[in-house]
């Protein structure tokens, strides 16, 4: 794994940058932000704020995502990255889209009442006018079960657009082209049905400057030495969301990386090499006043240490993928979703008990991807019930 410019692994950053996120520690983000962005993750650290921000806060704070836009097409200075990040950190979280996410890979079977439909949606098909009727009358899951076979023709999203226009979020791709992944396409989706079902107003403001205290902190840890820069350890829970260490032993530990074979790591570093690594001049810069080998076992394992992987296979340890789920979103609430995201944790549990996907989003785009349509079993005329068929 390559290292990061004060030599944390950079898989390890952003899984320490996400949990920071989603526990509100604004300072410990604040750190792994400036970590990522001065080891040239700009992209990586930016798809982790967007990813934060879709999957533990949502609909609670929608200006968020017109900030990043505005900031992606503008001067990304440090004050703008920092009240992004701060911004982000302390706005109030919620999993319901997350809760969205994993709840469609079990399709809820519910019921619409006969209601009338707004003029703008006459002549729609059975289907079409069960979703527009789960919509209007608040039912996300239902609705995002209902949805399943109308997002390939753009059915969907031309309904959403008639009940809540912010909703449909169809030019996303271009406004988030310089960190956009076609991973976060299904959690766009769940947002939009999440937004056109909760009925809320979603009003813009600026936002929040920088805070003077935030910017001399950054502004002063680019002026420490590495090894008092290396003022966080990445924490251990944090290991299990989809990093190496997360995957090795117990009995094998990764500090060797940054003692003896500390050249070999830094020549896999894209950071590294593009400092000149035969230049002495690039050790005296960086290394000001001793190398890892010098340091004590204390400060090498900040960022390096044993796996977490027991000797012994163990199919309920936590680096199974939900295992990682749990840590993130166990303690973020689902307010738009009856326990969504307990339903969730279940389902995903079942569904990756032995696999490991890289990240959440690529493991929800293949299942969603492979998913077949089990709307066609469901009788969908309004009624006390609609049950799926045997």
């Amino acid at each position: 794994m390559p290292l990061t410019r004060n030599l944390y692994r950079e898989d390890e950053v952003l899984a320490a940058l996400r949990l920071s996120l989603v526990r509100g520690r604004v300072a410990d983000a604040l750190f792994w932000v400036q970590e990522g962005i001065e080891s040239d993750l700009d992209v990586q650290i930016f798809q982790t704020l967007l990813s934060v921000w879709l999957h533990a806060v949502g609909v609670q704070n929608i200006p968020w995502l017109g900030w990043l836009v505005e900031a992606l097409r503008g001067d990304l200075d440090e004050a703008a990255i920092i009240s992004l990040t701060t911004e982000l950190a302390k706005s109030r979280k919620d999993s319901s889209v997350f809760a969205l996410l994993g709840c469609g890979l079990e399709p809820v079977a519910d019921h619409v009442r006969p209601s009338p439909l707004p003029e703008t949606l006459c002549g729609l098909t059975k289907l079409e006018t069960a979703f527009a009727r789960a919509v209007l009358q608040g039912k996300p899951a239902f609705a995002w079960s209902l949805a399943a076979p109308l997002w390939a023709d753009g059915r969907a999203d031309e309904i959403l657009w008639e009940i809540q226009p912010l909703a449909v979020f169809n030019r996303i791709q271009e406004a988030l082209a310089p960190i956009w992944s076609d991973e976060f396409q299904w959690s766009f989706r769940a947002l939009g049905v999440l937004m056109a079902t909760s009925k809320k107003e979603f009003i813009g403001t600026s936002i929040p400057g920088a805070e003077p205290s935030d910017l001399a902190a950054w502004a002063q840890r680019k002026e420490m030495p590495m090894r008092t820069r290396r003022a966080l350890a990445i924490p251990q829970e944090c290991l299990y969301w989809f990093t190496e260490r997360g995957a090795t032993k117990m009995t094998k530990s990764t500090e060797t990386n940054i003692m003896g074979n500390l050249r070999h790591m830094l020549d896999r570093s894209p950071f590294w090499m593009e400092k000149g690594l035969d230049d002495p001049d690039t050790f005296d810069s960086y290394f000001t006043s001793d190398i890892p080998d010098e340091w004590s076992s204390a400060d090498r394992q900040k960022s390096h240490g044993r796996g977490v992987v027991p000797p012994v296979p163990n199919p309920d340890h936590g680096l199974l993928f939900h295992g990682a789920l749990r840590r993130s979103y166990g303690s973020v609430p689902s307010k738009l979703v009856w326990r969504g995201c307990e339903d969730s944790l279940r389902i995903l549990t079942e569904r990756w008990a032995t696999a490991k996907p890289a990240t959440f989003e690529l493991g929800i785009q293949a299942a969603y991807e492979e998913r077949g349509n089990p709307i066609e079993k469901w009788d969908l005329t309004p009624a006390t019930i609609c049950v799926v068929a045997d």
